[in-house]
């Protein structure tokens, strides 16, 4: 890209930016209003198209520098990099401060800003990432019994606090998978997740006639493909699209994968990431027959069901590092 036109664009990013909050399409929208008004092409930007693919590549390089911040769909200006954090550390820490005594969701707030160090940041939108998250917690800690909430105080079910020591085991075992999943990158994902979705449709009884990672810059979307015979002789041709990341993937995201899975002549569609999805994301994939999420809980579960990744030793579960 041309220094001028990158500076250009980079610019009138901020500046779109600097009154508004926006969604991606009327961010770019907004940008080419603007550049259109005055830029100088000098034969490096000629059909709308194209200038919309090069505001999409500076948003991204901005995105990942911290300079702007994607947070439930919209962008917004940033202030320097976000601190890092993970879902799984998260719940980590939430139950080892709920093991020393009950709190309140306050209390949470406040102790997890200071264990992730957003406290320390300009920006509150990792503190919005972070209350997120542990809104989401707390709810699936709710839903499985190991926590319950008095005078608005969370605390540790007493079963649960009697098996600390587990379930502390656990969640290190979870947050070092995850984590360890994530540092191999998006190529070493595609492979793992077809190699383990293939493996858990087999634990259940069906057949796998094919599966393999598509791959290439022309895969419209589509990361893999199983197709699976069950013991009826019924066919299905599942469609996959893996995202090893860190952040929650958008409602936006997901829709134009359901697109791709009914363009591509899937029967089913898998959205498989290693973070989570955002509220809106999730509310869409549960109206839909034929297409699910998968997010990092679902993996580590399923690795563990399958001995994927996860290995036994001594009785107990532990990372395989031979695959991972």
């Amino acid at each position: 890209m041309n220094s001028s036109v990158h500076k250009k664009i980079y610019k009138t990013v901020l500046d779109v930016l600097s009154s508004d909050t926006l969604s991606h399409n009327e961010l770019v929208e907004e940008a080419v209003k603007r550049i259109y008004s005055g830029i100088e092409c000098n034969g490096q930007i000629g059909e709308f198209t194209e200038i919309r693919g090069l505001i999409g590549s500076v948003i991204s390089e901005m995105r990942s520098d911290g300079v702007v911040l994607y947070y439930n769909d919209l962008y917004s200006l940033g202030a320097g990099k976000l601190m890092p954090m993970r879902m799984e550390r998260c719940e980590k820490e939430i139950v080892s401060l709920l093991s020393s005594k009950p709190m309140s969701k306050p209390e949470l707030r406040t102790s997890l800003r200071k264990i992730f160090k957003t406290d320390t940041t300009p920006s509150n939108s990792d503190d919005r990432i972070l209350y997120d998250y542990m809104g989401q917690i707390l709810r699936r800690l709710m839903s499985i019994g190991a926590i319950e909430i008095s005078n608005g105080l969370y605390s540790l079910k007493k079963e649960a606090n009697a098996k600390i020591d587990d379930i502390a085991a656990m969640l290190e075992l979870k947050s070092g998978f995850i984590a360890r999943l994530h540092s191999k990158g998006g190529e070493f994902f595609e492979h793992y997740i077809m190699t383990l979705l293939k493996k858990n449709e087999e634990s259940y009884g069906k057949a796998v006639t094919e599966c393999r990672v598509m791959g290439g810059a022309a895969d419209g979307g589509i990361d893999g493909m199983m197709k699976t015979v069950d013991h009826l002789g019924f066919r299905e041709t599942v469609l996959v699209q893996a995202k090893n990341r860190t952040d929650a993937t958008s409602e936006t995201v997901v829709r134009a994968f359901l697109g791709a899975v009914y363009a591509s002549g899937g029967t089913k569609g898998i959205f498989a990431t290693t973070s989570d999805f955002h509220p809106a994301a999730k509310i869409l994939l549960s109206g839909i027959d034929n297409c699910v999420g998968v997010n990092s809980e679902d993996i580590f579960k399923m690795a563990c069901r399958n001995l994927y990744g996860i290995r036994k030793k001594s009785g107990k579960l532990v990372i395989d590092s031979k695959i991972l």
